[in-house]
């Protein structure tokens, strides 16, 4: 847990996420992020994170939103989507934890190596044993996978998509990064 919330990719990567089949991309580089939800369906959604601004895009619809990003903290994304905190992942939590949370580590082939396996209640959670990260997760019969690469991400993979016959909408949104 603490591999993936600390962690730090650089700046050139790539996640990809599959929730339940449906993938979702993250490309970062040069403090520039866009993710992208959807790719290629009626429900295509671009979030496109550059320096103060942000750019909403709904392709489906011709549309697209901008937003002020009003704070910038220097942490790294995460690959997991955890939110606990670094303090809580201390050794004496970690044990208290594993007595009253009913918490089972294993071992488990997948990707053709042996994954370390946290099962808690109704989470299974797959580590990779060479970097920690959390690469594939179970929870309530939902699936999620995901892989990062490093260093792959063109300046072409991040920039801004023509808007030309796009409408702009009107937005108040402002965004914390």
């Amino acid at each position: 847990m603490k591999s993936n919330i600390a962690v730090d990719l650089g700046n050139n990567y790539k996640i990809t996420t599959y929730e339940n089949g449906n993938p979702m991309y993250i490309y970062y580089k040069d403090g520039i992020k866009k993710t992208i939800r959807n790719e290629g369906k009626d429900s295509e959604f671009i979030v496109l994170q550059k320096q103060d601004k942000a750019y909403g895009i709904f392709t489906k619809t011709k549309k697209y939103f901008e937003a002020e990003i009003t704070r910038s903290v220097n942490k790294t994304d995460l690959i997991a989507s955890m939110t606990w905190d670094e303090e809580y992942l201390n050794f004496q939590n970690f044990i208290r934890v594993m007595f009253t949370e009913n918490i089972k580590i294993d071992k488990e082939e997948y990707k053709g190596k042996d994954y370390i396996v946290l099962t808690v209640d109704m989470m299974k959670l797959w580590a990779n044993p060479d970097t920690y990260y959390i690469e594939k997760e179970l929870r309530f019969g939902d699936e999620i996978e995901r892989s990062v690469e490093k260093n792959v991400v063109t300046t072409e993979d991040v920039a801004i998509p023509n808007l030309d016959g796009y409408e702009k909408e009107e937005s108040n949104l402002m965004l914390i990064r």
